[in-house]
């Protein structure tokens, strides 16, 4: 398993040596960065055509984007975490904080 991870981890580095070259293109690092922002729907319009561009062009990073929702939705059902909004109580920093902290 270890060497597939090495393989998997070195056909997309150097994918994404190659899509920097691409006029407005994310690379598959760039493309992790912006995952949470993504199913947050916190995208802009051009964050957004470059993140769902860059989706259309890189299968590994489409397993990557199924597998992150496929975890979500798991550890919700697994932990019991509602998909309730956090509460306005609660302080921006704090909550910007703890999702630093699992990123």
């Amino acid at each position: 398993m270890k060497s597939e991870s090495v393989v998997t981890s070195t056909v997309r580095w150097l994918k994404g040596q190659m899509l920097t070259r691409m006029p407005g293109m994310l690379t598959c690092r760039e493309f992790e960065d912006f995952i949470l922002a993504y199913l947050d729907g916190e995208l802009s319009r051009q964050q957004l055509a470059k993140f769902e561009l860059h989706l259309r062009v890189c299968r590994e990073c489409r397993e990557y984007l199924a597998s992150y929702q496929r975890t979500v939705e798991i550890n919700k059902v697994v932990l019991g975490l509602p998909d309730d909004p956090v509460p306005e109580k609660v302080p921006a920093d704090l909550v910007e904080a703890i999702l630093k902290s699992q990123r």
